[in-house]
């Protein structure tokens, strides 16, 4: 019966090494992976990859609701697509304008007047454009 035993706990040590070793593994490869993500967020505070030098005005920056606004885009090196939308506060697209009617890249200065709509709620919105890589800039303006 002692050799049983042994064998037992020799058998039961070398399946609890096992077992450690796998616990071992997992865990380094989820370290990994977290030091990975992290790097490559930006929430770490480094450089994002996404680089939005266009830039968006909109004046007036008050307006009651069914009044007109002028927004103008200088998009940066990478362009910027031609369509804009307008958001409200809650993340909601009201609309989508553009000073040209197509779907392409631009790299010139855009400027064009947008008209509101007339049962638009009092609030924050935000003019979002992006460029050909999906990178945003935003400008804003409120009804009033």
């Amino acid at each position: 019966m002692f050799k049983y035993e042994q064998c037992f706990l020799i058998v039961r040590g070398d399946y609890m090494a096992k077992q450690n070793n796998q616990k071992t593994f997992i865990t380094a490869a989820v370290l990994v992976v977290a030091v990975a993500f992290f790097m490559n967020s930006g929430i770490t505070g480094n450089v994002t990859k996404c680089n939005a030098e266009a830039s968006v005005v909109v004046s007036p920056l008050e307006i009651p609701a069914g009044n007109y606004v002028t927004i103008s885009v200088e998009p940066g090196a990478e362009g910027a697509k031609s369509s804009a939308r307008i958001i409200n506060s809650e993340d909601t697209v009201m609309s989508l304008t553009a000073p040209r009617h197509t779907t392409r890249i631009y790299y010139d200065k855009q400027t064009w007047s947008y008209k509101s709509g007339n049962n638009w709620e009092k609030g924050n919105y935000r003019v979002r454009v992006d460029n050909k890589e999906g990178c945003s800039a935003y400008g804003q303006f409120r009804i009033v």
